[in-house]
């Protein structure tokens, strides 16, 4: 039977561990909104219904029919353009970043997706769209 010193030790153990983790990842914050922005070509999307079933899979080119990227400043506004007819066909918008919740609006409304991987050349992001299905989108410089 452990005895209320060992509750205790226990006890502070763990809360020291999640001051360190919640030290960490504020550290971190500056960082990932350092390395999102600038310009990120999308190479595929998975889609998946509501009940996590994978619904399609499409793949995208860095240029020409079929290309999309979007560009995130740090200002706070970004830019997503898809290339058909022949020319890039941007549309304007802002975001916002919460931890690894990234949040894009346009004039037509948002979308809210959390960050899974970031790093130098490759992000990937899991978005839940409005019909309540899910795509997770793959992008890279």
């Amino acid at each position: 039977m452990k005895t209320p010193r060992q509750f205790l030790l226990a006890f502070l153990l763990a809360y020291v561990g999640m001051c360190f983790a919640a030290c960490s990842e504020d550290a971190d914050l500056p960082m990932i909104k350092e390395n999102i922005q600038g310009t990120w070509y999308m190479v595929n999307e998975v889609s998946f219904d509501a009940e996590t079933t994978e619904t399609e899979r499409e793949t995208f080119k860095r240029e020409g029919e079929l290309a999309m990227r979007f560009t995130l400043r740090s200002n706070g506004s970004c830019m997503t353009e898809e290339f058909y007819d022949g020319q890039w066909n941007p549309t304007a918008g802002t975001y916002q970043m919460t931890g690894n919740q990234l949040v894009v609006t346009y004039s037509k409304g948002s979308d809210n997706s959390v960050i899974e991987t970031l790093t130098d050349r490759r992000l990937v992001v899991l978005t839940r769209e409005k019909d309540g299905s899910w795509s997770r989108r793959f992008y890279t410089r």
